[in-house]
Order: structure tokens, then C-alpha cells, then sequence
């Protein structure tokens, strides 16, 4: 006789997604999220700060008088999402931006931001813990950190300082003074107007430069090559892991620095 077959149901909770709340699969943890948005009125040269626990901050510059914020909190249960607080601080020329999570360390959370503000903003301190940081149409200076994620900047018309622990770094069409810092991931900058210092401890670094660059080249590593498109460099480097020389006669600083891998300067 054949044993009787048995079904079990599992009750699921359902969350609407048009409430701005949902569940979301991430890295094979179920999520609960919660969308958020303000928007605040804000004149041109103003500074913008964000301190983010777990979770990317994307900012991008336009032409508005207004710093529109959008983002999602994460959790992995329900009620560590309804403890995840974001709290901004906003007076007539800064806007501080910062989530607060519950001491717990035991859930999962966290919060992921896109952000827009008025292209002459100065970006103060835009900090994640563990998220990547994206920042793009500046047009004054921007101080970016995260602990463990990439960094990428375009369109900076400002001083930059980019620093992460685990991570790499893409910059493009910089014109400020550029410093960036990793210490386990590659970096790769180009159509840079300034002073560049490019330190990475184990991750190679490639530059590249127009064909009429003026610069004052340092560049060494512990345990790789530095190669060069730029003939006039070549000419002043006896080993094949240092280089020092001038670029078209000289010009700003050119400072790169690695410890276990390559480093290229390239024609572009």
C-alpha cells in the first residue's frame, strides 16, 4: 500500500511594491527594501556630505537649483529595515546627509544612494563603508572615501581626492589637482589638466595623456615594470621599475607609485 502524499505550504509574506517597499535577492540573502526621496532647494556653491553605512552613493552634477535624493534601504529582516533612519541636515548653504543603523551587527543592512545637485557643488565628504562611490559633472572639489569598493570620477572641474581601502579607480577628464589612493585594486586615469598623484599597494596603474602633455614624471614600482609611449621618458630611466623624467618640457607633477604590479603611461 502505497504511503499517502502529503503537501506542505510555507505562508510567504507579501510586500506591495507600489508602497516602496519590496524584497530583493541580494548575493543569495533575502532583502527587504524600502525606496526613499527628498528634494530640497539649493542654490549653486553649496557643499554636499553624505556618510553611508553598507550600500553605493552615485552623484551627478545639473543644471538645477536643487538636490534631489533618491535611494533604498536594505535590510534582512523587516525589522532592522524599520531602524535604518536617514537623516538629513539641510540650512541654507549645506546639505549633510547621513544613515544611521541600528549597533546590531548581527543583520545585514544598509542604504544605496543616486543623488543630483547643482554642478557647482562642493562636494565635502562623500563616505561609504563598503559600497562603491561614482561621482560625475562637478564643477568644484570633491573628497571621496569608502572602505571597500570602486571609485569612479568624470567631469571634475575641481581639486579631487579619492581614497579606497579594497577597490579600484577610474578617473576621466579631470581639471584639478588629482589624489587617489588604493591599496588593493588597479587605477586608471586619462584626459587629466593638473597636478596627479596615483598611489595604489597592490594593483597596477595606467595613465594615459594627449600627445602635447607637459609633465614632471615620478613613477616607481616594487615588484613590476613602468613602461612609457613617451620617448623622452625612456631616455632618463636605468631600471625597468623607475622612471623620472619630462613629458613636452616639463609641467605639472606626475607622481605614480605602486608596489606589486605595472605601470603605464600611454599616448592617447
Amino acid at each position: 500500500m502505497k504511503a499517502p502524499l502529503r503537501v506542505f505550504l510555507v505562508a510567504c509574506p507579501l510586500f506591495l511594491l507600489e508602497t516602496g517597499c519590496g524584497i530583493e535577492n541580494f548575493a543569495g540573502e533575502a532583502r527587504f527594501t524600502d525606496d526613499f526621496h527628498y528634494s530640497y532647494g539649493f542654490k549653486p556653491g553649496g557643499s554636499i556630505s553624505v556618510h553611508n553605512q553598507n550600500g553605493s552613493v552615485e552623484i551627478a552634477g545639473w543644471d538645477k537649483d536643487k538636490v534631489e535624493i533618491n535611494g533604498t534601504k536594505f535590510a534582512s529582516s523587516h525589522e532592522a529595515l524599520d531602524r535604518i533612519r536617514i537623516d538629513i541636515d539641510h540650512t541654507g548653504g549645506s546639505i549633510a546627509i547621513r544613515t544611521v543603523v541600528p549597533g546590531d551587527r548581527y543583520f545585514i543592512l544598509g542604504a544605496k544612494y543616486v543623488i543630483h545637485v547643482p554642478r557647482q557643488s562642493k562636494l565635502d565628504r562623500i563616505v561609504s563603508s563598503n559600497g562603491s562611490v561614482r561621482v560625475n559633472d562637478i564643477g568644484d572639489d570633491v573628497t571621496l572615501r569608502t572602505s571597500n569598493g570602486s571609485i569612479h570620477i568624470g567631469n571634475v572641474r575641481g581639486r579631487v581626492s579619492a581614497e579606497t581601502s579594497n577597490g579600484g579607480i577610474e578617473g576621466q577628464n579631470l581639471d584639478g589637482a588629482c589624489k587617489v589612493e588604493t591599496s588593493n585594486g588597479s587605477i586608471h586615469l586619462s584626459q587629466l589638466r593638473g597636478t596627479v598623484e596615483a598611489t595604489s599597494s597592490n594593483g597596477g596603474i595606467t595613465v594615459r595623456l594627449p600627445s602635447g602633455a607637459k609633465a614632471d614624471v615620478e613613477a616607481e614600482t616594487s615588484n613590476g615594470a613602468v613602461t612609457s609611449d613617451f620617448a623622452e621618458l625612456t631616455q632618463h630611466s636605468s631600471e625597468k621599475n623607475r622612471l623620472h623624467g619630462e613629458i613636452g618640457g616639463g609641467g605639472p607633477p606626475l607622481r605614480l607609485t605602486t608596489s606589486n604590479a605595472s605601470i603605464h603611461i600611454e599616448r592617447e
